[in-house]
């Protein structure tokens, strides 16, 4: 009798200690899967900033130079979209983003042709490129005007990842193209650079 009983206790015991288990491991298992998508959709973002910016600092290399808000390298001004069609407030592929908030906080009468495109492209891209809701997308590219063939033409883009909510992202480091360090949600910066194909002559009034 006693034998029987404690046979019984027994398996009720392990029974129970399974089930305590399994409900503090599915949690954990939980999070490590939300943390691996996470940690993918990261790389694809940085993956799809990176191609934007390489393309920027390719058509400043093109254009001889990035030009000003208020004045364009001769180049750009024959054969680049004007600053009035790139910037334009009633742009509808603009208008229509997914990610205006890039553009809302964005004073796009300080920017340039090129830079504005750069936006256009990253919100365009709004369902691959998840951003940090109400933090403004910084670009600058450059150098205004290029002084030889060969010059270092740049475009650098300033952002935060959205990233899933509750994500331990945050605590994961990472070094910055400028050298800078910060966690994976926290502020990254992408600079891609290139060569000047062009010596241009100076700049002219857009």
């Amino acid at each position: 009798m006693l034998k029987r009983f404690l046979k019984k206790k027994v398996k009720s015991d392990s029974g129970s200690s399974a089930l305590v288990s399994f409900i503090l491991l599915v949690p954990l298992f939980l999070g490590i899967i939300a943390t691996g998508v996470d940690f993918s959709f990261y790389f694809a973002n940085r993956g799809q900033v990176e191609a934007v910016a390489r393309d920027a600092a390719r058509t400043v290399a093109i254009f001889g130079g990035n030009g000003s808000s208020t004045q364009s390298t001769t180049i750009e001004k024959s054969y680049g979209t004007s600053k009035a069609v790139a910037c334009s407030v009633g742009r509808t592929d603009i208008a229509n983003a997914p990610n205006k908030y890039i553009f809302v906080n964005a004073n796009r009468t300080n920017l340039t042709s090129v830079e504005c495109n750069v936006l256009a492209s990253l919100a365009n891209n709004g369902g691959l490129i998840s951003f940090a809701e109400e933090v403004p997308v910084i670009v600058k590219c450059g150098p205004n005007s290029a002084s030889a063939v060969g010059t270092r033409t740049y475009c650098s883009i300033t952002y935060k990842y959205g990233g899933i909510p509750g994500s331990p992202l945050s605590f994961i480091q990472i070094r910055n193209s400028d050298g800078s360090e910060g966690g994976m949600l926290s502020t990254n910066v992408v600079t891609k650079s290139s060569e000047s194909e062009v010596k241009n002559p100076g700049l002219v009034n857009r």
